[in-house]
Order: C-alpha cells, then structure tokens, then sequence
C-alpha cells in the first residue's frame, strides 16, 4: 500500500468560521438580552398600573359605601373629614360610628369609632401619596367649595358632592367625585 496516492482534505471549521459564527451569535444575544429587558420592565409597570387599579376600585368602593350610609353633617379637619355612618367596614353589624379619612403621612386611612363600644379601627388604603386636594360641591350656589385644611364650609351650605384629587409620588394621580346622597346641611 503506498501513501502517497492519498489526498488529504482538511476538516472542521476554518478560524474565520468560527470567529463569524461567535461574531452573529454574540450579536443575537445582546438583541434577545434587549428584548428580555422590555419585557421585564413592561411587565414590571403593568403590575404597578394593575395593584394601583385595585386599591384607587377598593378606596372608592369604600368611600361610596361610607357616603352611602351618611348619618349627619361632615366635619372637616386640617388632615381629612370625618362623618357619622352606618357603614362598617370592620365589623359585621351596620351599627352608627364615626368614620374619619385622614390622608397623613403620605397615606391614606380609614378609621372607624364607636366609643359606645370601645371599638377602633384602622385601616391603611394607600402609600406615597405626595399632595391631596377635596373640595364639597354646594348645591346652593354650584360651586366647589374647599374641604382642605380644617376650612370651615360654613352654616346653611347645601353639601351634595365630594371631589378627591390624590397625586401620588410617581406623578400618578388619581380623582375621585362621590354624590352624597342625602344632601347635608352644616
């Protein structure tokens, strides 16, 4: 047998082969790394647009059961408004007590009373709340009158509306405009 007659081929990759091929893989990588980023951070503000959603439904939920079952004229204070409802949130009786909203300390509370029964509560709806504004709709004279800072609406004022603007940390904001049913005279 004689070696010589044979032809040998080279095989595999050449070194510029390899090179392209981590070349074009690299740059479909870094492409789908890219893509995999956006949705992470489109899943991530859809989450937040969908918890944000859920409790703005659950506050106004609350709030318009609280005003559905107004029992007396609404207080105002430096911090929130306070009124006699029937409404309970906490517990299961539709017994008179006194709920106060209180937007402090960048959230907003819901408390409820009863002395009567030594009976408190409080719940915590919203954080970051950065500035608020609520104004009363007068009846009377068809304007918005300002509920904000313990400002006294005044006696003989036809209140039939609360309008709650809530600017939140992210610059998301957040309105708010209830009937009360039965018009209070304070």
């Amino acid at each position: 047998m004689s070696f010589s007659n044979r032809i040998s081929t080279p095989s595999g990759f050449s070194l510029i082969e390899v090179l392209v091929s981590l070349v074009v893989s690299g740059i479909l990588m870094a492409m789908l790394s890219m893509v995999m980023g956006q949705v992470v951070q489109n899943d991530e503000t859809l989450r937040g647009l969908v918890g944000k959603t859920a409790e703005a439904a659950t506050l106004r939920r609350i709030l318009h059961r609280d005003l559905a079952e107004i029992q007396g004229p609404i207080q105002l204070e430096p911090t929130g408004f306070s009124f006699p409802s029937s409404h309970t949130n906490l517990m299961p009786a539709p017994l008179p007590l006194t709920v106060t909203w209180s937007f402090r300390e960048g959230s907003i509370r819901r408390l409820e009373a009863m002395p009567a029964l030594q009976y408190n509560a409080e719940v915590v709806f919203a954080k970051n709340v950065r500035d608020w504004q609520m104004e009363f709709y007068d009846l009377a004279t068809n304007t918005w009158l300002n509920g904000r800072g313990g400002a006294s609406l005044g006696l003989g004022k036809s209140i039939s509306g609360l309008r709650l603007t809530l600017l939140f940390a992210d610059q998301t904001q957040l309105k708010i405009v209830e009937r009360i049913p039965y018009v209070t005279s304070f």
